[in-house]
């Protein structure tokens, strides 16, 4: 009896191995199915995701060229000033009167000193204490009296300098000051000695240190 249950036994152990076996060899042989996995935070509905940005379309007008020049034209506000074109130096005549005596650099015998001398500049004849005026826009560099040329002004207007002579006492301005053109700064007067004689304004002109005849520049 004992060997008779221990032959079931083992046949039963062997039918065991053989199923065994052959699950085996049939799921290696057989496909395996894919199975997707889908993680809980990857779920859709788990999380909000943005709305997907759509960018419109670029019109061609709107394409930025490197090729093509700008111009912007800006139309003139109805209230814009316009601002007069800058003047240039051109100096008024320094006083109301008649010339008398131009401008020579020859040098002529001058009765009154006693010498030869060049006349620099041109006498203008007026009544006396007659305005005289600053030609253009300038500072005061020089205002003193002088022995022969009595009292005397000078101005300067950048490369330009004006000398006016034989001033009457009325002195208006100190060195120093700034003038405008048409600017009252003394009267004619009679207080040269190198030029005795009626009432005038002996008037001068440099363009940096050189004497110029002001006739060229006055208008």
């Amino acid at each position: 009896m004992m060997k008779k249950t221990h032959i079931i036994y083992s046949v039963i152990s062997i039918c065991a191995v053989i199923a065994y076996t052959g699950f085996i060899v049939k799921n290696s042989i057989s496909p395996v199915d894919t199975v997707e996995e889908t993680l809980p935070y990857e779920k859709e509905e788990d999380f909000n995701l943005p709305e997907p940005v759509t960018e419109p379309p670029v019109a061609e007008s709107d394409v930025i060229r490197d090729d093509i020049p700008v111009y912007i034209i800006e139309d003139a506000a109805e209230d814009e000033t316009t601002l007069p074109e800058p003047r240039g130096f051109s100096p008024i005549f320094p006083t109301n009167g008649t010339v008398t005596k131009s401008f020579s650099l020859k040098h002529t015998y001058n009765k009154a000193t006693g010498d030869w001398r060049a006349h620099s500049g041109i006498d203008i004849s007026s009544a006396p204490a007659e305005a005289v005026l600053a030609v253009e826009d300038g500072m005061v560099t020089a205002c003193f009296s002088d022995p022969l040329w009595g009292n005397v002004i000078e101005i300067s207007h950048g490369e330009y300098t004006s000398i006016y002579k034989n001033l009457s006492t009325l002195i208006m301005v100190k060195e120093g000051d700034s003038v405008t053109r048409g600017e009252k700064i003394s009267g004619v007067g009679t207080t040269s000695a190198s030029e005795a004689g009626e009432a005038h304004l002996h008037f001068e002109m440099k363009h940096y240190s050189d004497f110029i005849d002001p006739l060229t520049l006055l208008g």
